[in-house]
């Protein structure tokens, strides 16, 4: 299988930001303020395309979302955010640690700069936090992007591992040791917390949402 190599200088920039992305993880106040829309949202297909031209030529995968609701900014009924890397023929484009979307996933997505950015995510893996049934009773939990269930929106600063498959997560996650299922926050305990914390950053009162 053939491999697009990073050959423009330009790709650089992305390159530093794909080593830092793992030791520099924002608190749960950085990842609100950075995004310019949070939403909660259901992937309804992904592919892949090659963009630009020349030494700019590069495959990205478009994943079009189903926007279930607004939590913060303002954003259509439906929408698509593109990441770096994919593969379309024989050509692929692998982007170390990126996560990966699939049809029929629902996620709460904290995005900022959409089609300018390698990964239109807060903080790439950071900004995806994944919604799982809350087996024995109503509603969901959230999971990071690692498949560890979040406890309190405290452990977002914490590193996250790899990205996982989304079943991980309904095993009590991927990593030995985490916390059941049971004792991570609900949906609505999240975007309650985020709401907060946007409120409280618009008027300028740091460090009151995290909880």
């Amino acid at each position: 299988m053939n491999k697009l190599l990073f050959v423009a200088v330009g790709w650089l920039c992305a390159l530093n930001a794909l080593l830092a992305m793992s030791v520099k993880q924002p608190t749960f106040e950085q990842l609100v303020g950075r995004a310019e829309q949070i939403v909660r949202a259901e992937v309804l297909d992904t592919r892949c395309v090659f963009k630009g031209e020349g030494a700019d030529r590069r495959i990205v995968t478009l994943v079009k979302l189903r926007v279930e609701k607004v939590i913060v900014g303002e954003a259509p009924a439906e929408m698509e955010i593109e990441l770096l890397g994919g593969q379309v023929g024989d050509e692929a484009l692998e982007v170390a640690g990126m996560t990966k979307f699939q049809k029929g996933d629902r996620d709460i997505l904290f995005v900022a700069g959409n089609g300018k950015l390698f990964c239109p995510l807060v903080a790439v893996n950071h900004g995806r936090f994944l919604l799982v049934p809350n087996e024995g009773r109503e509603g969901e939990t959230v999971a990071r992007s690692d498949a560890r269930p979040l406890r309190s929106v405290a452990e977002i600063s914490t590193p996250v591992g790899e990205p996982a498959l989304r079943g991980a997560a309904t095993a009590g996650g991927a990593a030995a040791g985490v916390t059941a299922l049971s004792e991570a926050m609900s949906l609505e305990q999240f975007e309650a917390s985020i709401i907060e914390c946007a409120k409280a950053l618009k008027k300028g009162v740091p460090g009151s949402a995290a909880k």
